[in-house]
């Protein structure tokens, strides 16, 4: 589609007995028209063959669920039982397993280092990861972020105090807030528009598949113990991050692709978008459109939910949660994804149809999941839930892409990214109102998490609306990236 062309190029000659009759047909009818075409709107930004292709996207998929892993281990390397009058021996085997016995931290520490310790530094890092994205090459920041971290990684591995664990950790934060905005940026321009959702669905399994495996690493306390755990997670990543630098191609920033290419007008824009420095007038430019803050706004009441059930489901079933986040999240992230690429083919609306349903279907379950009788009964519910509710990171941040020029991808994905220190005042909030006004957690996680999907189904809803005015997905980010 070229830039001239509009949606609506079939009423815009002179009239006609024909031409008044396209605008008697319904509005739906003449978006899918448009969308058959321009079939030349459905290729990659950046052409690879299938087999190269699901090599990239299978190494991202390892690096974010490393990531992921590396992340939520510290929440199964502590145990604050009290061990008052225990034998010595015991005690040393606890402190072999447990980092918190050995390096004598307590629960107000552990906090600390399991949320605003790493949450802050995360936040602020994924803003600044956005920039960096816009102006650097993907192929260089991914395996530098997973080298890091892993250095982080190995870092806590060697810890001897807390303030080692506590260094480790803001070194953890720092350099994982790198990873999902060169990602999507990545995914975003080898995947074709019409798989996008698809592609993206595939790598936040990630999410659900690095947190069962870290869920399952207590099995390894024992043998291992809390350093060798850590230490095989930093291998791990090490290893990971250098496969990915091999199959990666290179992923120059789209706005250097245009100086480099650009020449007369062409270079005169470039210049003119090179010139747009202020991060004020990007971040302006970035949330004029309706859609982007509806979706930012969707994210944003779906990262307090998801933080509200996570932090506050009882880790003493630790093993049991493993299957029900790694099996039925990755299902419905993949799930979710592939769905929305399907319908949103023939109606653009669908592709935020799809969380919307997730996240209204998830809340019958969720309030089963707190009221079954049964450990099983409510295990069943929470694996439905996560089922139903985890389908919203695909299509979400496929039609963010949609919504963004492409100059303004990085941004636009750490700006998704910062949204998870927002995600992270949800348990701290239910910890006040259990603390100070006497709410039970059962029912406040009930209210809470349901409204939050309500909500968020609603804005899901209208960010669909507003979307139809942007044309079809990926448009605007193939112009943008021909214009420089």
């Amino acid at each position: 589609m070229s830039k001239s062309s509009t949606p609506y190029d079939t009423v815009a000659a002179p009239p006609t007995r024909s031409s008044y009759a396209s605008l008697l047909q319904p509005r739906r009818r003449r978006r899918q028209l448009h969308l058959s075409a321009a079939p030349e709107d459905d290729r990659p930004l950046v052409p690879l063959s299938p087999v190269r292709q699901a090599a990239c996207v299978g190494s991202l998929l390892a690096l974010f669920t490393v990531n992921q892993w590396s992340r939520s281990l510290i929440f199964y390397l502590v145990d604050f039982t009290d061990r008052a009058g225990q034998p010595a021996a015991a005690v040393a085997e606890a402190s072999r397993a447990f980092m918190n016995v050995e390096l004598g931290f307590d629960q107000a520490q552990y906090g600390l280092l399991a949320s605003l310790g790493f949450a802050a530094v995360f936040s602020f890092a994924s803003f600044l990861a956005g920039l960096a994205v816009d102006k650097a090459d993907a192929r260089t920041l991914l395996p530098t972020s997973g080298v890091l971290w892993s250095l982080a990684m190995l870092w806590q591995a060697a810890a001897s105090s807390f303030g080692d664990v506590l260094g480790s950790r803001f070194l953890l934060g720092f350099s994982q807030a790198f990873c999902n905005p060169a990602a999507y940026v990545a995914l975003g321009r080898i995947s074709a528009p019409s798989s996008r959702a698809t592609v993206l669905g595939v790598y936040s399994s990630g999410v659900y598949i690095g947190g069962g495996l870290a869920a399952l690493s207590i099995l390894l306390d024992g043998p291992l113990g809390w350093r060798g755990v850590s230490q095989l997670a930093g291998a791990t990543g090490v290893g990971v991050a250098l496969i990915a630098a091999v199959a990666l191609p290179s992923l120059p920033p789209v706005a250097s692709e245009g100086r480099e290419e650009a020449a007369g007008e062409e270079a005169a824009t470039a210049q003119q978008v090179s010139a747009l420095s202020s991060l004020r007038d990007d971040l302006s430019e970035l949330l004029a459109p309706p859609v982007v803050r509806w979706l930012l706004a969707a994210s944003a009441l779906r990262f307090l939910a998801g933080f509200a059930l996570g932090v506050w489901i009882g880790a003493q079933f630790a093993l049991l949660k493993a299957s029900v986040n790694g099996v039925a999240g990755a299902a419905s992230a993949l799930g979710g994804g592939a769905l929305a690429d399907r319908r949103g083919a023939a109606e653009p609306r669908a592709r935020q149809w799809v969380p919307a349903a997730g996240s209204l279907v998830a809340v019958p379950f969720w309030l089963a999941a707190l009221s079954a009788p049964t450990l099983q009964l409510s295990l069943a519910a929470l694996f439905l839930e996560y089922l139903a509710a985890e389908s919203w990171f695909g299509p979400t941040v496929a039609a963010l892409q949609a919504a963004t020029p492409a100059r303004l991808q990085g941004l636009s994905q750490g700006v998704f990214s910062t949204l998870t220190l927002v995600g992270n005042l949800a348990p701290l909030a239910i910890g006040v109102l259990l603390r100070d006004q006497g709410f039970e957690l059962a029912p406040t996680l009930g209210v809470l998490v349901s409204v939050l999907y309500v909500a968020a189904a609603a804005a899901f809803v209208v960010a669909g609306e507003a979307g139809l005015e942007a044309g079809p997905p990926g448009a605007i980010s193939r112009e943008t990236a021909r214009d420089g």
